[in-house]
């Protein structure tokens, strides 16, 4: 038997074929051939000066042209839920922005905690239900 004959055989011609079959649905299920628009999404890098209790006064930030106040209503807690409030002032219309509140920690993949912040036009701010997730090595410097 020949080289090409054992290479070739119908059984490694069908495991190719299934093989190639399930990368072209993997990638067109992941939108790599979709005409799908990309969203754009401006970002600021802010500035804090010293440490901010959350509670208490809240954390106000400041960049080009925006100044942000983050507060809770309760002090967080793992698993608890409780209120986040966001005050964006800035020239710029931002009521139709999107705002979403993110929890990381310093050296550790928790994977993505954002929670989406509702405006509320009665008060001009951003607020939002969400969850401080748990640490299972019982970390507790969220950023």
């Amino acid at each position: 038997m020949k080289i090409w004959q054992r290479i070739f055989n119908p059984r490694i011609v069908l495991l190719l074929l299934i093989v190639g079959f399930i990368f072209l649905y993997l990638q067109i299920k992941d939108g790599k051939y979709s005409n799908q628009d990309y969203q754009t999404y401006n970002q600021y890098q802010l500035m804090t000066q010293g440490d901010c209790d959350l509670v208490e006064a809240g954390c106000q930030s400041y960049g080009d042209d925006i100044n942000v106040l983050l507060t809770f209503q309760s002090s967080p807690s793992a698993l608890k839920p409780f209120v986040a409030t966001l005050v964006i002032e800035s020239p710029k219309d931002m009521q139709s922005s999107d705002v979403k509140l993110s929890f990381e920690m310093q050296g550790m993949d928790m994977g993505e905690q954002s929670f989406k912040l509702d405006f509320a036009q009665s008060t001009g701010r951003w607020e939002g239900e969400v969850i401080l997730p748990i640490c299972t090595s019982g970390r507790s410097d969220w950023l």
